[in-house]
């Protein structure tokens, strides 16, 4: 268990065998959000320390109930496939190069297909790209001492009423001090247009009123790095918050429904979830010369399961025994157990552990650089 800057606990297991997949297992969806929010953080303090100034910029589009949410990752490399082999085929008319016609037309009846299925989150990947390209685009990073870089965390939920809800949230970081009513008139307002300008040539469309939002980054009085740190979660985090939209329910959330219930509906919108959302990233940075991860000397990127799969030296500790982790499965409450551990300190997780006859033992911490805040009981 390891203790936060704002005195809240974050607890998680070690020395399991982990899948990496930050959208459908809440084990590995914890540490890696985490590690992703402490890179953020090390952006956002590098940005103010250069005297620039950071924006969220949250996109969002209409959807309703029969909105599907997204092709499955075979069908996206099938997809990808065939367009590449579509503009191959365009260049070769440009030449005069012979081409087969009748290959031709079958790829693009199935090309078309695929597209036919494509959901939200297929549409928001398109409509991101068009955002961050072209002229106009290439003005706007020119602002406000120049646009440092960007990162996008892409997060989703379900609401009973309107379906599946897939918006961007996106930290923008320029090289001068600027206000957010400035940005927003301009780099703000021109980012919302491309972004409605794409949805809409896909048949999706956006709220002009509610569709995006753009806020500056405010600097706590005091504790920086707790407040960086909160900021940080609250880009990547998706998996860990509430559901904001009325009715909505986090993967996480419908994952616990699923499980708890077995309802038709619930279990179909999990596997959509879980083929939709496989392959996909939940957090991509901008590259080039305005690679933030770069300019905050944060080298290379980890993938999803190194991440998982690295155990952060924690605190302090229980050692569970193999009858304990079984039977923890075998009630389904690993989760559980985090939840007490974090609400309560080990003192919690010992008295739960107790109350069910299940058997632990205290163990060892290595000795770490700085002095570890002693255990919360």
């Amino acid at each position: 268990m390891i203790k936060n800057p704002d005195g809240s606990r974050s607890a998680a297991y070690g020395g399991l065998t982990t899948c990496g997949s930050v959208w459908a297992c809440p084990v590995c969806a914890a540490k890696i959000a985490t590690r992703r929010a402490d890179d953020l953080a090390t952006v956002m303090r590098c940005v103010d320390g250069l005297g620039g100034t950071a924006f969220l910029l949250t996109l969002t589009m209409r959807h309703d109930r029969l909105d599907r949410l997204g092709l499955a990752r075979d069908d996206r490399a099938r997809r990808n496939l065939l367009e590449e082999r579509r503009a191959d085929r365009g260049v070769a008319e440009a030449n005069g190069w012979q081409v087969d016609e009748r290959a031709a037309e079958a790829e693009e009846i199935e090309l078309a297909s695929i597209k036919a299925r494509e959901g939200c989150w297929d549409v928001l990947g398109y409509a991101w790209s068009a955002t961050t390209s072209g002229a106009t685009w290439q003005k706007d990073t020119a602002l406000f001492g120049g646009l440092l870089g960007w990162a996008r965390a892409v997060e989703v939920t379900w609401g009973e009423r309107n379906g599946w809800h897939v918006h961007v949230h996106v930290l923008l970081c320029f090289g001068e001090q600027v206000s957010a009513d400035t940005a927003a008139a301009s780099i703000g307002a021109r980012m919302f247009g491309r972004w409605l300008r794409a949805l809409q040539r896909r048949g999706y469309s956006a709220s002009e009123d509610h569709g995006w939002d753009l806020r500056r980054v405010q600097l706590g009085d005091g504790d920086l790095a707790d407040y960086f740190v909160k900021m940080a979660h609250e880009v990547t985090s998706g998996h860990r918050k509430d559901a904001r939209s009325r009715g909505g329910l986090t993967p996480m959330q419908l994952l616990g429904t699923a499980a708890d219930t077995y309802e038709v509906g619930a279990m179909a919108r999990w596997w959509e979830w879980e083929a939709a959302s496989e392959g996909r990233r939940q957090l991509t940075w901008s590259t080039g010369h305005r690679d933030l991860r770069t300019l905050a000397g944060l080298g290379r990127e980890a993938t999803d399961e190194e991440i998982a799969a690295d155990d952060q030296e924690p605190d302090v500790r229980l050692a569970l025994s193999r009858a304990t982790w079984s039977a923890l499965r075998r009630t389904n409450s690993p989760t559980v157990l985090l939840t007490v551990a974090e609400k309560h300190g080990l003192a919690g997780a010992r008295a739960w552990l107790a109350s069910r006859g299940l058997g632990w033992t205290e163990a060892r911490v290595a000795a770490r650089d700085h002095p570890a805040a002693p255990p919360d009981d």
